[in-house]
């Protein structure tokens, strides 16, 4: 089973990490329903999981929202689910790469990279650190290896494009 994972720019960005087709991925996954907020088409995918309600955490769920355990396959995320739920459902959302914080024992998710692509947006900058995507689509670029782009091609501008994350696809290991 394949599943298309986010891993923002600021993740890679902060370890000056790269990720290559054929590498290990064993990291938190967060699940992200469609209907709460636009996301590139390419980010978005049905699932078939198995919804488990957790109790309060740390962190825990955002208000009027209800933490849950996803097993999708042998892939698991957190969810701020928008009402409570429970057994087998079909979802539709995306998956991001979580390293901050889980609840106690939350599985990570192990399998193997199979395909990268870098993302890049266009924006509008507004001055200090204040900026927007400008609406226009996400551009992809299929790479054997992310790369961190130079702090000149990343630098904010008043219009320009900018990269914003890395997907991935990783088959979930079988066993």
């Amino acid at each position: 089973m394949i599943v298309v994972v986010r891993i923002a720019e600021w993740v890679l960005d902060e370890d000056q990490a790269e990720v290559r087709v054929g590498d290990r991925f064993d990291d938190w996954l967060i699940f992200t329903e469609h209907a709460r907020y636009a996301v590139p088409p390419e980010q978005l995918q049905r699932l078939q999981a198995v919804a488990r309600p957790l109790p309060p955490w740390g962190l825990s769920a955002e208000p009027n929202r209800h933490p849950v355990r996803l097993d999708i396959g042998r892939a698991v995320a957190y969810w701020d689910a928008p009402t409570p739920v429970s057994g087998t459902l079909s979802v539709t959302g995306s998956l991001e790469l979580n390293r901050i914080d889980a609840p106690n024992d939350f599985p990570t998710t192990v399998g193997t990279i199979r395909r990268v692509r870098m993302e890049w947006q266009g924006y509008r900058h507004f001055g200090g650190g204040d900026w927007e995507v400008n609406g226009k689509p996400a551009r992809y670029e299929d790479l054997a290896a992310s790369h961190l782009p130079s702090a000149a091609a990343s630098a904010p501008r008043r219009h320009g494009r900018s990269w914003t994350s890395v997907l991935v696809d990783v088959e979930v290991n079988s066993a």
